[in-house]
């Protein structure tokens, strides 16, 4: 089975991790501009509801990749486990993508900063070493065998 090496696992999570700092000085950066007309304050309980939806997905992910079970109860790794990180990500990073989309409009970092500390939960709970949990317990097992 084809599978991502473990040095990309942590390089596709560290550089998604890493854009949640730079939505934020951009997001800091726009907001010290004047921009009176621009602002989408008005979206922010709804950003903040799909974010915080968006966060409790990719949990949801992790959580059915780490309890898959065969039907002798036994924990497995699904093939698609790759696919599964990466939708977890993306998941996960999606409330950052919103603060930024606010902090663009002119949004403060007080009005931002619920959704950045959503995405960098979640990008915290989605690291390889969680998210891969299952596999690492059955190459563990494996090599006491």
């Amino acid at each position: 089975m084809n599978r991502f090496p473990i040095p990309v696992r942590w390089v596709i999570w560290g550089m998604l991790t890493l854009s949640i700092g730079v939505y934020i000085i951009v997001s800091l950066t726009m907001a010290e501009r004047d921009q009176p007309d621009a602002k989408m304050i008005g979206l922010k309980p709804i950003f903040y509801g799909i974010g915080f939806l968006f966060f409790l997905l990719s949990q949801a992910v992790q959580y059915l990749v780490n309890h898959l079970r065969t039907p002798e109860g036994a924990s497995r790794v699904p093939p698609w486990i790759d696919s599964a990180f990466i939708l977890s990500l993306a998941f996960a990073e999606l409330p950052a993508i919103l603060a930024l989309a606010l902090g663009l409009s002119g949004a403060t970092l007080t009005e931002t900063l619920p959704l950045f500390v959503i995405a960098a939960l979640g990008m915290a709970t989605n690291s390889p070493g969680s998210f891969y949990r299952v596999e690492l317990r059955q190459s563990s097992d494996g090599a006491s065998s």
